[in-house]
C-alpha cells in the first residue's frame, strides 16, 4: 500500500480539520464581505471580527467532526490561545498580502487563513487534543494524591 504521507504525520485527522476550515471559511469569506462593503467596517477590524467568530465554530465543529469529543472549558481556552498565536500570523499575512503587495482583501484572507489553520492544527493536534493530557496533573492510584 502507498502512503502519501510519513507515518508520524495524523493525516486523517489533518484532512478533517481542513473540510472543517473549508466549510467555515467560504461563509467566513461571505461574512467578511458582507462586513466590508455593506457594513462600511474596515477590511483590517472585519478581518478580526471574522476570526473571532470563525474561532468559536472551529472549536465546536473540530470537537464534533475532528476529534469526536469536546474537552471542555480548559480545552476550548487552550484552543483559543493557540489560534490567537494562529490568527496573529495570520493577520500579519492579510496585511501583507493586502498593503505590500496590494493583493485582493478576499483573496489575502483566505490565503491568510490557510497558513493560519495549518498552525493551528499542529497546535490543536500536539497541545489541545493531544492523546496525552500532559497539561493535567496525574493522580496517583496507589495513594490517591498527586504526583
Amino acid at each position: 500500500m502507498c502512503r502519501v504521507a510519513p507515518r508520524w504525520f495524523p493525516a486523517a485527522a489533518f484532512f478533517r480539520f481542513c473540510i472543517v476550515a473549508l466549510v467555515l471559511g467560504i461563509p467566513g469569506a461571505g461574512v467578511l464581505f458582507l462586513l466590508v462593503e455593506y457594513a462600511g467596517i474596515h477590511y483590517l477590524v472585519a478581518g478580526v471580527i471574522n476570526c473571532l467568530g470563525m474561532t468559536v465554530l472551529s472549536y465546536y465543529f473540530n470537537s464534533i467532526y475532528t476529534y469526536r469529543r469536546f474537552i471542555g472549558t480548559g480545552g476550548f481556552l487552550r484552543f483559543f490561545t493557540s489560534r490567537v498565536g494562529s490568527v496573529a500570523l495570520g493577520m500579519l499575512t492579510y496585511v501583507l498580502l493586502t498593503a505590500a503587495f496590494g493583493l485582493w482583501y478576499l483573496v489575502a484572507s483566505l490565503l491568510s487563513a490557510a497558513f493560519a489553520n495549518v498552525l493551528t492544527f499542529a497546535l490543536s493536534h500536539l497541545w489541545v487534543w493531544s492523546s496525552r493530557p500532559h497539561h493535567l496533573r496525574l493522580v496517583s492510584k496507589r495513594t490517591g494524591g498527586e504526583s
